[in-house]
This record gives structure tokens, sequence and C-alpha cells, in this order.
């Protein structure tokens, strides 16, 4: 056991601090921290008395977590702190002064603040559930470690209490949402690759309005170009998308989304979002057999695009001869393996020259091209432009000149 502790601590570079049934410290493994143990401890012992026994997670201060752990001879083990945000986000002088009973001069000029690992939440919880199975032979899984945990916060009333009272409110004042089924209709639009059917989805008129899903109005615009881009990506994987591809292109558009301050311009990158999902289901929709062979080539390829990328590496990976492969590919896809990882990285090179600021030799680089003249070469037989002159045209900053 004491070689696991040691290892767990090493993991999450934070401490484990075996405390015990007398409420004293009888090792901490890892980093020495202690300045929230008496905290943690009295916080535990207040809450366990009709608890069952779980893993019980503490909050120091926002983003700063202890686990405690209690064995079978009722010893605990606390895990942590970590962060689940960048330290420095995290500021402890409020838990230092006002918690641990430390006076505000001190803690300020005198007493260094303790670093605190940050540590992604689920590694953290995975950490924390095998600590737990060692002491006490029980398994649990993280849903149940997140909802246990939930469960037991008062302030879970306090949310029910809110969402009654948005309900009672949207009844009283006769508020309704915009019409389900003009959603079903601009997302089957979407599935089916109907650019018809969605231009007219998006003009309809109704009496509704959209939910309020904040109280600031640009984290509203937000939150429902996030939620329409994600539903629109879950349409376009039914209508035939790569569900790799359908994920990686809603984890950037949202972080586009993050950085934009302007409500108008969120609106219509949530559009033309959308409408991109529909090309890509478009693109799909054209007549042909599918093959599990050729849709994991495709995968592989979309999954390498950075990187110089082999035929012969993608038989041995999928598991199939390369030339057979070849052939199958060119006959199902009318084109062959090879026009198409260029047809694909200069569709990237396009996206990146639109709407990043590296230099063409990064994106050459970066997309696996083996010089940038030859990566200049390849982009002007499909585009008739160098990627300059193309980024001249199209790049953002001068489309907005």
């Amino acid at each position: 056991m004491e070689y696991s502790m040691n290892m767990y601590a090493k993991l999450l570079h934070t401490s484990i601090s075996r405390i015990g049934s007398g409420g004293n410290t009888v090792k901490i493994y890892g980093n020495h921290t202690d300045f929230h143990i008496a905290y943690v401890v009295k916080k535990y012992m207040e809450e366990k008395k009709d608890m069952e026994k779980y893993p019980y997670l503490v909050n120091l201060c926002q983003g700063v977590t202890t686990a405690v752990v209690e064995d079978q001879n009722g010893e605990l083990y606390l895990i942590g702190p970590v962060s689940f945000v960048e330290y420095k986000q995290v500021d402890l002088k409020k838990f230092i002064t006002q918690e641990c009973g430390m006076q505000k001069e001190t803690s300020e000029e005198a007493y260094v603040l303790p670093k605190i690992p940050y540590c992604s939440r689920d590694r953290f919880g995975i950490t924390v559930l095998l600590v737990h199975h060692m002491l006490t032979g029980q398994e649990l899984s993280l849903e149940e470690l997140w909802r246990l945990n939930g469960e037991k916060i008062n302030e879970n009333h306090i949310h029910e209490r809110k969402v009654s009272s948005v309900l009672f409110e949207r009844m009283e004042f006769e508020n309704p949402h915009n019409p389900y089924d003009q959603e079903v209709r601009e997302l089957n639009s979407i599935r089916n690759g109907d650019l018809e059917s969605f231009q007219k989805s998006i003009r309809e008129t109704y009496a509704g309005s959209e939910g309020r899903l904040s109280e600031n109005q640009i984290r509203q615009e937000k939150n429902i170009a996030i939620c329409v881009i994600t539903l629109a990506s879950r349409a376009a994987i039914e209508g035939g998308v790569l569900p790799e591809m359908a994920f990686s292109m809603v984890d950037a558009y949202i972080m586009q989304v993050e950085k934009m301050s302007n409500i108008v311009e969120i609106r219509s990158f949530m559009r033309k979002a959308e409408q991109t999902f529909l090309e890509k289901v478009q693109e799909n929709k054209k007549p042909k057999v599918k093959n599990m062979l050729v849709e994991d080539t495709k995968k592989y390829i979309f999954q390498h695009l950075h990187s110089k990328i082999e035929i012969g590496n993608i038989g041995n990976e999928i598991g199939a001869n390369t030339t057979y492969l070849s052939e199958l590919f060119h006959k199902t896809e009318g084109v062959t393996i090879q026009k198409y990882i260029q047809r694909e990285k200069i569709k990237l090179a396009k996206n990146m020259l639109q709407y990043s600021e590296y230099k063409t030799e990064d994106i050459a680089n970066y997309l696996g091209f083996c010089s940038q003249s030859y990566f200049g070469k390849v982009f002007r037989e499909y585009e008739n432009l160098t990627p300059n002159q193309f980024r001249q045209k199209y790049g953002r900053n001068n489309r907005n000149k």
C-alpha cells in the first residue's frame, strides 16, 4: 500500500495525507501539504453522520478540490488538493484567511501561498476511485462519484427551485419557446443535405422565442450557438458524415465562438457552421456503395492529415492488402487514395489560410508536405492560386478591410 500511495501522489503531483481515527496526521505521501487538513477533516466529520461510505469531495475554493476516503478502520486518506483550472486562476487567499483562521496580514505578507497542481477532473476522479477500491474493496464509476457528491450539496435543491421558478414564469407570462417542429425541419434538412429546406426553415416566423440560457446577452448568444452547432453535428452524422470529423468540427467551431464578442457575428457564424455540416452531408450523399474498408481508410486519413500518410501504413492499420485497398478505394470513390489525401489536405490548408495566422511554410510542415514549394505546387493544381494569393483573396483579415 505504501508504494501505491506514493505512486498515486506522484501521478497527481499532490499529497495524500493519512489521518488516524483520532484526527492526528499519521503520514503524508508525496508533496508535503498540510494547510488544508484541519478544514477538510472538520468538514467531513460534520457531513458523514448519515452518509454511506463513498469518496467525499471538499472544495477549498473555486476550482480547488480535495477528496476524502475512509478505510474500514476509520482512518481517513485526504487526496489533494488539486486544481481543475490553471493555477493562475486559483485564489487561495480567502480560504487561507477565513477557513484556516490565519490573519490577513500574515497570509499576504509572510505566508507563501501553496502552489496547487493542475489535474484533469477525470484523472483525479479515477485515482480517487482506485484508492477507494484499494481501501474498501468497493467499486464505483466516475458518474457515481460525481452524482453522489452532487446530491449531498444543498445547492442542488436551490437549483431545483430555480428550475421550477422558470417553468412557472414561462406559463404565467405565456412566453413559449420556438416550436419543436421547426427545429425538426431544420435538423432534417441538415440530415438530408437539403439546402433549400434548410434556408426555408430558418426563415420561418413564429410566435415563440428562444430559450433564455444566460443573463448576459453575449453569453446567451454563445450558448445558443453551441447548442445549435452540436445538434447540427449529430444530424450530419446521421446523414453520413464521419463521427470523428463531425466531432472535430464541433470542437473547432465552439472554440471559435468563445473568441467572439459580437452578437451578429456569433449568429452569422452559427448559421454558416450549420450550412457547412449540411454540405458535408451532401458530399456523402453522392450515389455510391459504402464499404467499411473504404470508410476506415477515410477515417485513418482524416486522423493523420497533419503527417505524411503512406498507403501501406493504412493497409496495415485496417488489415487490408494495399493493392486491393487501392483498387477498391478508386472504384468506390472515383479517385485514387493519393489524390483523396491531397484533396483533404488542401481543404484543411484552405481553412488555415482563411482563418489562421500561420505562415505558409508552417502550414506545409503541419500537413506533412515534404517542402513548401511542393505544397504550393499541389495547392495551385487544385485552386489555380498560390497559397499566398488564396490568403490575400479569401483570408478573413482581408475580407474585413
